[in-house]
């Protein structure tokens, strides 16, 4: 009986090792990855450009309203002072006037045609009824003491409304002699 189990082996022990299957490599990768990486990098790319391109064009109110709070820091009441900013916040309406319209349609603007045009950009009656006027007249008008107070008050309101126009600014196309918003 001892011979009888001696001769047989226990049934695990007679049992081969598993063979495992090799790992899965990464690479290469299957076709719904590149499809996917594509489709992020194209994402991130056009992304990307549409915000360089968003910068760009808000360039120019940034630089608008920097250069908006230096006249608004400078004014002292003095006629003279009151006079040069005035000529300085024109000379800024106009060259950014100059960056989304013609040349050829800003340029001839002075006066009453060049309030009406804002008052048009606008979308107000501001340039031509209200405190605006004093951006047409002041060049040609006589300097008085006694109105420094309205004049500065004036030029403070056109202030305030040239930074709202600057920041709400958007472009219109030339179509004829009318503008339409883009």
């Amino acid at each position: 009986m001892q011979n009888g189990m001696q001769g047989t082996e226990h049934p695990l022990s007679q049992m081969r090792p598993l063979v495992l299957p090799e790992g899965i490599d990464a690479w290469p990768l299957a076709p719904g990855w590149y499809v996917l990486t594509t489709i992020v990098l194209v994402s991130v790319t056009i992304l990307t450009v549409l915000m360089i391109q968003k910068r760009r064009k808000e360039l120019f109110k940034r630089q608008a309203l920097k250069e908006l709070e230096t006249i608004k820091s400078s004014i002292e009441k003095t006629t003279e002072s009151i006079t040069q900013q005035n000529d300085a916040l024109s000379n800024l309406l106009k060259r950014i006037a100059l960056t989304h319209y013609p040349r050829s349609l800003i340029s001839p603007l002075h006066g009453e045609q060049w309030l009406a045009f804002l008052d048009e950009i606008s979308n107000s009656q501001f340039f031509t009824q209200g405190d605006g006027k004093l951006l047409g007249e002041s060049r040609f008008k006589k300097p008085q003491d006694n109105q420094l107070e309205n004049d500065y008050q004036a030029l403070m309101n056109c202030i305030d409304r040239t930074e709202k126009l600057i920041k709400q600014f958007r472009v219109k196309k030339q179509t004829g002699n009318h503008h339409v918003a883009v």
